[in-house]
């Protein structure tokens, strides 16, 4: 399955989360350096080669990580001032974002018992439906 993102700088286009992961790298870098990205930046020679190296990277990460876990560490407050996912420090980030959905997604995994006991029900009238094998059962007198 792969997960469709909106594109930050291709107008009405979704991207995977590998070009989406990439696309808020670039913004962290182009923040850091004071510089804007203009629309599909990445065919501008400046930042093509950026855009490939990170790229390359991004796929590896996203063999051993979910595209979720990476995309909250790179929105950490830690990782304000930092671009670079190439450091131990964003591995890290990753490792604990990735342990902390694992976290959540079995505590929500785990079904509410239901208490039987409690609940007044009873079995449902079984509906005849009326059609016309009944109607000719009726007239014959035969009981269904």
């Amino acid at each position: 399955m792969i997960n469709k993102y909106p594109s930050r700088y291709s107008p009405n286009k979704e991207v995977t989360a590998a070009q989406y992961i990439i696309e808020l790298i670039c913004e962290k870098k182009a923040r850091f350096d004071k510089t804007e990205l203009p629309m599909k930046f990445w065919q501008l020679e400046v930042w093509q080669d950026f855009f490939k190296r990170n790229l390359r990277k991004v796929h590896s990460l996203l063999k051993q990580f979910e595209a979720k876990s990476i995309i909250n560490a790179l929105n950490l407050p830690e990782y304000n001032n930092s671009y670079s996912v190439f450091t131990e420090r964003f591995m890290g980030l990753v490792k604990q974002e990735q342990a902390r959905l694992k976290q959540k997604s079995s505590i929500s995994s785990i079904p509410n018992p239901t208490n039987r006991r409690t609940i007044n029900s009873k079995p449902r009238e079984p509906k005849v439906k009326e059609n016309i094998i009944n109607k000719l059962k009726d007239l014959d007198g035969t009981i269904n």
